[in-house]
């Protein structure tokens, strides 16, 4: 099968372009558990690999709560800054373990100065930033294209360019491992 360099360019540009949630289309009301699942599932279905792929479910809400990356909840209703908790987990979990998200979750749910409000604007700005490293990723993948050996099969040339993709992913996995161990109390 031939894979022209365009084609794996907009193959590239459409894995890039995910689905947000801004904290702005999240109601202020507090929402039930199906609530957000919902909510979740009509802004961010796009983002699942697979069409039977959950975003979240009941089980993942109610290990999270149990596992200390909620902040406590009271009653059965979940507030704003839960549902954006939710959001960080799902994006982390791309790529940490659940201890690390917990010993970066940790630092904001047992910092006191840390409110909702400082948390929710902390959670826009990395939207904007996801801005910026789709544009990023997309330049980075151009060059990334032109270095490729012109004279491989289109077979080989696509084997060499997931291997150079994944170990990417392995550094910024790194990265954000020796940050965490660097500079943040592990989680109990």
């Amino acid at each position: 099968m031939e894979h022209s360099y365009q084609d794996i360019l907009s193959c590239i540009q459409a894995a890039v372009n995910d689905s947000e949630l801004t904290s702005g289309e999240i109601p202020s009301i507090d929402l039930y558990i199906d609530q957000i699942i919902n909510l979740l599932e009509s802004a961010m279905s796009s983002n699942k690999r697979r069409e039977e792929d959950k975003l979240l479910t009941k089980t993942m809400i109610n290990n999270y709560s149990k596992e200390g990356l909620l902040k406590p909840i009271k009653g059965k209703k979940y507030s704003k800054e839960h549902i954006i908790q939710m959001l960080i987990i799902y994006e982390l979990k791309q790529v940490l373990s659940i201890g690390d998200i917990k010993t970066v979750l940790d630092q904001y749910n047992k910092n006191e100065s840390f409110d909702s409000e400082a948390f929710i604007g902390i959670y826009d700005q990395f939207l904007a930033l996801k801005g910026f490293e789709r544009e990023v990723a997309v330049n980075f993948s151009q060059q990334l294209l032109g270095q490729m050996p012109q004279n491989l099969q289109q077979e080989r040339k696509l084997f060499l360019l997931i291997l150079a993709f994944a170990n990417l992913s392995k550094y910024m996995k790194r990265i954000c491992e020796t940050l965490i161990d660097t500079y943040l109390e592990k989680a109990d």
